[in-house]
């Protein structure tokens, strides 16, 4: 479960990174909406991000089975 969420939001982040640049290059006046939603998206994927580094901090209960 650790390697399994980086593994799915590090490469949305590289998707969102390639449509700044597709959206960029051919920027026009009625795309500048697009281009603040992807910006946006950097905020969830840097959220679960943040919340991994922080549960990797904590550690895991260990139970004494007498």
């Amino acid at each position: 479960m650790n390697t399994l969420i980086p593994a799915l939001v590090i490469p949305s982040v590289f998707i969102i990174i390639f449509g700044i640049i597709l959206v960029g290059i051919q920027l026009e006046p009625g795309d500048l909406a697009y281009l603040l939603l992807l910006f946006a998206l950097f905020i969830p994927a840097g959220v679960i991000l943040l919340l991994i580094r922080n549960l990797r901090r904590i550690p895991e209960k260990q139970h004494n089975i007498d």
